[in-house]
């Protein structure tokens, strides 16, 4: 049995995408070409990998079993790519920063500019949303709070990111309703809880968004009250904190990766950064 290792690279796109098409949109080449080395691959493999579904292509039994051992063999394959390269040339290749839209712009509006300027061959890809496939070989990084890792990852805390209650300066916060953060996949995170310990449960509050920014463009808009992060909240002038006692908490930021790439040379030039980077990126600013 022979196997073409560009197949198996096929059988990873196809896997992460779940369509044809997207694969073939994802390795730059024709849908065509995608179908038929998919074809040949499960022929010299003599196995099905993926069978269709409302949701598009899924894995098989087999097709996961062997998709495992693809992720790691690629793993391996780009660390020698990468550990061979020349030592002057610096980190390279590509990475996925995927985290809450949020925090992407903090990052962007703060170190990413000059993260790019120090390693210019880095590429990175910043993705708002967790994709519905493990795209560990990828070398990506993932930023989430109460999150658990997934498919073998590593969490390790970043920081404590802290949050306070503001309203519209010019409303009185008591005539306000509740405005909060709200994921439909994970509804126990911590703006929620804190609400609880307030009194007010997640089906009495009468506006919910999936993304900070959603909250505070609603507080700002007197919209209501509600829990920001003190990075972005404190800057808005056109916003009051109520930042003691049952008014505050802080959250954990943890940074995911998968133990085969985290000693990747872009991989550890990302993570560095953005441990050194913490404090200007989500602590408030001293008072002046």
């Amino acid at each position: 049995m022979s196997v073409n290792w560009d197949d198996i690279r096929i059988l990873l796109a196809v896997a992460r995408s779940g369509s044809l098409s997207r694969a073939a949109a994802r390795l730059e080449i024709d849908q065509s070409t995608v179908s038929r080395r998919l074809s040949a691959l499960e022929s010299a493999l003599g196995a099905k990998l993926f069978k269709r579904s409302h949701v598009g292509l899924v894995l098989t039994e087999t097709g996961a079993a062997i998709l495992q051992h693809a992720t790691e063999v690629e793993g391996t394959i780009g660390q020698i790519i990468e550990q061979a390269a020349a030592p002057d040339a610096g980190p390279s290749g590509l990475v996925r920063l995927i985290t809450n839209a949020w925090i992407l712009r903090r990052l962007s509006q703060t170190m990413l500019p000059d993260f790019m300027q120090t390693y210019p061959e880095i590429a990175l890809r910043l993705l708002a949303k967790a994709p519905s496939a493990p795209i560990r070989s990828d070398a990506t990084i993932s930023l989430w709070f109460e999150a658990p890792p997934h498919n073998g990852d590593i969490a390790r805390p970043l920081g404590a990111v802290p949050f306070a209650l503001y309203h519209r300066k010019d409303h009185d916060p008591d005539q306000l309703n509740w405005v909060s953060f709200y994921d439909e996949d994970a509804p126990d995170r911590a703006p929620l809880r804190h609400l609880r310990k307030l009194g007010h449960a997640a089906e009495t509050l009468p506006l919910t968004a999936s993304d900070a920014d959603l909250v505070h463009v609603l507080i700002a808009q007197g919209a209501g009250k509600g829990f920001l992060p003190r990075c972005m909240g404190d800057p808005d002038p056109t916003l009051v904190a109520l930042a003691d006692g049952p008014h505050s908490f802080s959250r954990i930021l943890y940074l995911h990766t998968h133990p085969d790439l985290q000693e990747t040379p872009r991989v550890r030039a990302l993570s560095r950064a953005l441990h050194d980077q913490f404090a200007a990126v989500f602590l408030p600013r001293p008072a002046q």
